[in-house]
């Protein structure tokens, strides 16, 4: 099928190809949702995932002698990301400080007890917003505030 694609590039074969392919896509999203324990729903997921599939199916040349699989899951992979940053109204800045709060607190959890205070300190936060990040609190405003 392939070769037909390269030949005559339909959309009707590129729709066979997508269906041909939705497995890895689901695969892939299914991975994304449960390794970073995404909130969104699947089926967003893997229409976002449909996205680099596509991508990938009209960039995809079978003479580079890679799987197409290989080379489809990092396009499918890299749109369902690119989407949920498009969608994610938190700052990179503050998902981070979060990512390190939360990697501090499992620290704790191992059998070093630290103060709430002394990590929130630590990582430059107020009580408020260590609550926020640890689940505690629906929204901090100072947190925000901070990155503006």
């Amino acid at each position: 099928m392939w070769k037909e694609y390269q030949k005559n590039k339909t959309i009707e074969l590129r729709n066979l190809l997508i269906i041909e392919n939705m497995g890895l896509v689901r695969s892939i999203a299914n991975k994304v949702k449960m390794n970073y324990h995404l909130s969104y729903d699947l089926e967003d997921l893997i229409a976002y995932g449909v996205f680099g599939l596509i991508a990938a199916i009209e960039r995809y040349n079978p003479t580079f002698k890679i799987k197409f699989s290989s080379y489809a899951s990092a396009r499918i992979k890299g749109s369902i990301f690119d989407e949920l940053r498009k969608i994610d109204w938190v700052p990179r800045t503050v998902r981070n400080k979060i990512r390190n709060v939360k990697k501090e607190i499992s620290f704790e959890e191992k059998g070093t007890y630290l103060e709430e205070y002394y990590i929130a300190k630590k990582h430059g936060l107020s009580l408020i917003d260590y609550h926020v990040m640890t689940g505690n609190h629906f929204v901090s405003l100072t947190l925000m505030e901070n990155q503006l």
